[in-house]
């Protein structure tokens, strides 16, 4: 048997007594194992002292798993993979309540979540499916923004995220929506 360095517990560690309200570790701390932090950035900056290969760090900004892989870091996310149930496909139904009119209009649908990074978002009108602009607003039939139709959201960078609204390009398209018209909205989550 051979000694190992650190600090000697030879017993269970426990609160003082059991009204004691004080924690006896947090996982903040400690190298591996299940933590919760407030964000992507907040999880990327873990420090490398207190990472381990296969860890699974729970991010409260989006509700999600994540397990950090087994390759040299860059602390980004490309350092972490989702982790637990597979993904889910979300289907959303809009019933248009309005007409649109020519480019960047807002068709009135706002993203209830948000969906996996990377994955593609798709959107039918009335059954037909219409490409998304992946980080463009021209060019492309619709797209996804968050700040009023300006700048595009994305698949990769700049993902598409809950709270943000769709907008048709009807001169593109050469037709706009109309009220009554249905759009269904998938992605997975």
């Amino acid at each position: 048997m051979s000694l190992i360095n650190g600090f000697k517990v030879t017993g269970v560690i426990t609160p003082v007594d059991t009204n004691d309200n004080y924690a006896v570790i947090d996982p903040v701390y400690g190298v591996d194992g299940l933590r919760n932090v407030a964000d992507h950035t907040t999880r990327n900056s873990i420090p490398f002292d207190r990472r381990r290969a296969g860890m699974v760090v729970g991010t409260l900004n989006d509700g999600l798993y994540w397990q950090l892989l087994n390759q040299t870091w860059t602390y980004t996310d490309s350092d972490w993979t989702p982790f637990g149930v597979a993904p889910i496909q979300v289907s959303q139904n809009y019933l248009m309540g309005y007409n649109t009119s020519g480019n960047s209009s807002l068709v009135g649908f706002t993203m209830p979540s948000t969906p996996i990074s990377n994955s593609y978002v798709n959107v039918f009108v009335n059954g037909l499916q219409y490409q998304v602009g992946d980080g463009v607003t021209s060019s492309v039939p619709c797209y996804f923004s968050a700040d009023g139709g300006i700048t595009a959201r994305g698949f990769e960078f700049n993902n598409i995220q809950v709270g943000d609204s769709l907008y048709w390009n009807g001169t593109f398209n050469g037709f706009n929506l109309y009220s009554g018209w249905n759009i269904l909205i998938t992605y997975l989550v």
